[in-house]
């Protein structure tokens, strides 16, 4: 049996000005072919376990999620997620993230695979929960912080300053101008590796187009990412493509 493990947001999930959020109907034809056939797919993403707000609707469906950049690892049996593995970090480290980003993010927190927010909401996201206080957190399983910035730049920066201050406690990747925050050890790699073990599989693909995505290429027997992507992403994976549909096809002649 075949795993093959895809990035959501600029891999398989894709934004127009004009007509919102979809899917391109050749990947998702090839996803159900390629589970028709005994396989199994589903994503490595940093969003939280329920936290698409309805960006999953029309989309493919998975056998599996690895959710919060690797903190959570699921099964849907029975038509709903089962989680397998969960890697937490405590209340008193997001309060060392919050205190270092010091007003120059937004902190989004992945708690009982929900996403919780401290003092502000996103606009547009009304399901995202306020909390008035950090030690709301408490009793809570939080799997991962995901931190907005203005800028390419300062996202950079706050990713280097989490993993130069706290090497031993946390990992921090950058995504765009967001950058994750996770237990130490963990990535979307460690979850890619573990799926691999859990669902018993005999090779695991992985696809993805950002700098958070480079754990998972490395981790995956094979790694695919597209030709628009940064030429540092492209250094990590096997094969170059033009879409998910393509890089199915290719995986399931290997």
């Amino acid at each position: 049996m075949k795993v093959f493990a895809s990035d959501f947001d600029g891999t398989i999930h894709f934004v127009d000005e004009k007509i919102g959020g979809y899917f391109k109907q050749g990947d998702l034809r090839a996803i159900k072919k390629f589970q028709e056939n005994g396989n199994l797919f589903g994503l490595c993403t940093g969003r939280p376990l329920y936290g698409f707000e309805g960006d999953d609707i029309g989309g493919p469906e998975c056998d599996f999620i690895i959710a919060s950049t690797g903190g959570i690892i699921s099964r849907k049996e029975n038509g709903l997620l089962k989680v397998l593995q969960e890697d937490t970090i405590t209340t008193e480290q997001v309060g060392k993230i919050q205190e270092l980003c010091d007003g120059r993010g937004i902190l989004y927190i992945h708690a009982d695979g929900r996403v919780f927010t401290l003092f502000e909401r996103r606009p547009g996201y009304d399901s995202q929960v306020v909390l008035e206080h950090l030690e709301d957190l408490n009793g809570k399983h939080v799997t991962a912080i995901s931190v907005w910035t203005p800028t390419l730049e300062m996202a950079e920066t706050l990713t280097y300053e989490i993993n130069k201050k706290f090497p031993e406690e946390m990992d921090a990747y950058q995504n765009v101008n967001w950058l994750d925050a996770v237990h130490h050890g963990v990535s979307k790699g460690s979850g890619i590796k573990q799926a691999k073990k859990i669902f018993k599989a005999d090779m695991i693909a992985g696809i993805g187009d950002s700098f958070n995505d480079i754990p998972s290429l490395d981790a995956a027997d094979v790694a695919f990412t597209f030709h628009r992507c940064d030429e540092r992403v492209k250094q990590h994976a096997d094969y170059i493509v033009d879409s998910v549909e393509q890089a199915i096809a290719i995986f399931e002649k290997l």
